[in-house]
């Protein structure tokens, strides 16, 4: 790995520490992410990424418990769409802040892996989200 890093350092591309190490370019993407030098890779966003601890899913599922009983749906279903469930999904939405992504928190809460993103919607409170630079290219001829 610091092999990896040093080439990195030197100003080397992905593609020439690979053919010189004789490894592939995600082994080399790998070796710069687990070295913490995310920032030069394609993908920085991974290392800002974490699990939700024990505590935080203590406390949501503490805060979902509080919620009323959903009437005519099935037993521990609850209603989030009043006040109880405003706390929950700002709760939620500070954690998410903090790094954990929402489909993580939806499956660490017992949930599908859209359920965190529905609740932000329910309360108005989802993340904006990220500008994504395009690939596409203008292709019309001009005259």
């Amino acid at each position: 790995m610091d092999e990896v890093v040093r080439h990195r350092d030197s100003g080397e591309t992905l593609d020439q520490i690979a053919e010189e190490l004789g490894c592939s370019r995600q082994a080399v993407r790998t070796a710069l992410e687990t070295a913490q030098r995310t920032a030069m890779t394609r993908y920085p966003r991974l290392s800002e990424c974490r699990a939700p601890s024990d505590d935080e899913i203590g406390e949501l599922r503490g805060l979902y418990e509080a919620c009323p009983q959903a009437p005519r749906a099935r037993e521990g279903s609850r209603t989030v769409r009043g006040p109880e469930g405003r706390l929950l999904a700002e709760t939620c939405r500070a954690v998410i802040d903090d790094g954990v992504p929402m489909q993580t928190l939806s499956v660490a809460l017992g949930h599908s892996t859209g359920w965190v993103h529905w609740l932000l919607s329910c309360h108005d409170l989802r993340p904006k989200p990220r500008p994504v630079a395009t690939t596409s290219r203008k292709t019309r001829l001009t005259n």
